[in-house]
């Protein structure tokens, strides 16, 4: 986590903790002291989206996670197109997004194999083998 990241969730931490001492979770639902699901979260954005004027096709709406993938394979992108070696940067994109393995940063790799197989840069022996799911 980025020290300008971590200095907000601190400032969060303790606006929140003043508000709601007995919170069991870091974010959770004010109303009902559940914790935030994907689900809330997607119903809030969608919401705030529709009241920004955005629209979408009704198939088309954009998860929040969305902008996670977005961010990753735009990093994995930049640092090909920027001559960076690709096969030794994962582990900073893992720290960063907070993974628990480089296995969940693989993910994103196969995100953007027609960029990949250009450079050649497939064939790293210190890959996991890319999973079929979601981090």
């Amino acid at each position: 986590m980025s020290w300008d990241l971590c200095g907000l969730c601190q400032k969060y931490d303790s606006l929140a903790s003043r508000s709601f001492p007995e919170r069991e979770f870091f974010f959770q639902r004010t109303q009902t002291g559940r914790p935030i699901t994907a689900e809330w979260q997607g119903d809030l954005f969608r919401a705030c989206a529709k009241h920004a004027g955005m629209d979408f096709p009704k198939d088309g709406w954009p998860r929040v996670y969305d902008f996670r993938h977005n961010f990753a394979t735009h990093v994995i992108r930049k640092w090909i197109h920027g001559g960076k070696d690709v096969g030794a940067m994962p582990p900073y994109l893992s720290g960063y997004m907070g993974h628990s393995s480089l296995k969940a940063t693989a993910y994103y790799i196969h995100l953007v194999p027609e960029h990949l197989t250009d450079t050649g840069l497939t064939a790293w022996g210190c890959m996991p083998e890319v999973p079929d799911y979601e981090d």
